[in-house]
């Protein structure tokens, strides 16, 4: 006759991220070189990264082509955003309501667009 001896085990932690079940947006770094590092205390951000391969050159690449562009948008819009306050200050027609309306115009249409190629490359 056999016996089981029902020992406690301990739950599992799962060794990498799940991005449908976990919250992915605390557990990594993005670095302007298009590469990524883990935020996380027990290695689960440096292990989805070391066995998924996340730093391929081909993923670095496109990221780092994604955040310089978006940077060189931000650049643009924020020049815009100051030739349009200044025009809107000398003509006396600075309102708090006029300030937020040229931010959300100039801003909206970049991170709509951004979202959308993002979306293309994270979740490839």
């Amino acid at each position: 006759m056999i016996r089981i001896i029902k020992e406690s085990i301990p739950p599992e932690k799962p060794l990498l991220f799940n991005p449908e079940f976990d919250k992915l947006e605390k557990q990594f770094k993005f670095y302007i070189d298009g590469s990524i590092a883990g935020e996380d205390k027990n290695r689960r951000s440096e292990e989805t990264i070391r066995i998924c391969n996340l730093n391929r050159e081909n993923l670095r690449a496109a990221r780092k082509e994604e955040i310089e562009t978006f940077i060189s948008e931000i650049l643009d819009i924020e020049h815009k955003v100051y030739v349009i306050l200044n025009y809107l200050k000398n003509n006396n027609d600075l309102t708090r309501d006029n300030f937020h309306n040229v931010i959300e115009l100039e801003f909206n249409p970049l991170f709509q667009k951004r979202m959308k190629a993002m979306i293309k490359i994270y979740l490839k």
